[in-house]
């Protein structure tokens, strides 16, 4: 079952900021011994088995092993429901509330993410297999209709050892904020910008090139229709994005297409989550999801002084 908190969920928080820190500060010790458990028990397990074997006394070994059993599915169990009931806390007491401040909030799901298929359409990211995503917003922000999530990207890789036998693993590609607005201007073709950055799938060759050599360093630009690009990446608004990339501090890519206008932040980090935060105060949980937030708005605000897309 999908958590939602639309705008009436803010009002039922009505704990003290004192006791609601307890309460955060009590869930998360919780969350992180049974993290620490769900790892150290199956090595300990293996230890225990291992000296009984070698010593053997076969009388404790299928007790022990039971023990075992039992001790890491009750951490694990225990980490679930704490790691939901604390993110539950979370979303209903801080992150809808900053989330209000900023938006005119229309839907907030924590579990989801922007769909797939609209990321997969934006063609910013190539050759990804694996998706996932986190803290959904459906909203408007200073007039435009906008969809924000946390999206995580991964490409699956295949490794061969020296007897032929292979193994598969998962390599992030993408990790970072994702919002599409709405400037309910419509451009004839689709132009993609994006950074050149630690990810080595970006194309490293624009079909296009400007007069900025320092913005043609820096991004990739891609489109078919070249009065597109010549009429959205005015000489001023080159400047506005490499300056948003700066204020991003992460590398940062735009989709325009149709009257959306996709932005995706590469920050290798999701937005809106505990442990990237310290635990002593609410104020800074909150001043930190709001800077998060910002880094996101600041780019909208750079993007609505070009009147050629608003």
């Amino acid at each position: 079952m999908k958590d939602t908190f639309n705008q009436d969920s803010a009002g039922s928080a009505s704990t003290g900021d004192k006791e609601l820190l307890r309460q955060m500060q009590g869930l998360k010790k919780t969350v992180r011994l049974s993290r620490i458990l769900a790892v150290v028990l199956p090595g300990a397990g293996f230890v225990l088995v291992a000296c009984l074997a070698s010593t053997g006394n076969w009388t404790w070994l299928l007790p022990a092993i039971g023990l075992l059993i039992f001790l890491w599915t009750g951490s694990s169990l225990i980490l679930s429901s704490r790691s939901r009931k604390l993110k539950i806390l979370l979303g209903q007491t801080i992150t809808l509330p900053v989330l209000q401040e900023i938006f005119d909030l229309q839907e907030y799901l924590p579990d989801q993410g922007i769909a797939e298929r609209i990321i997969s359409a934006s063609k910013l990211v190539d050759n990804w297999d694996r998706y996932s995503g986190s803290d959904f917003v459906r909203g408007k922000y200073r007039g435009l209709n906008i969809l924000y999530s946390d999206i995580h990207l991964e490409r699956e890789e295949t490794d061969i050892d020296a007897d032929g036998s292979t193994s598969t693993h998962y390599v992030t590609v993408f990790q970072g904020q994702w919002m599409i607005c709405d400037f309910g201007k419509q451009l004839p073709a689709r132009l993609l910008v994006r950074e050149k950055s630690r990810s080595q799938l970006f194309r490293p060759k624009s079909d296009i090139e400007t007069e900025n050599a320092a913005f043609n360093k820096k991004y990739q630009i891609s489109s078919q229709d070249g009065h597109t690009v010549f009429y959205v990446l005015t000489p001023h608004f080159m400047e506005y994005i490499m300056q948003a990339g700066e204020l991003a501090a992460a590398p940062t890519s735009l989709c325009f297409e149709g009257s959306q206008v996709h932005i995706a932040i590469d920050s290798r980090h999701d937005s809106l989550e505990l442990n990237r935060v310290r635990l002593d105060s609410l104020d800074n949980i909150r001043n930190r999801f709001r800077s998060e937030i910002k880094y996101v708005t600041d780019i909208v605000d750079l993007l609505l002084l070009n009147e050629n897309i608003y």
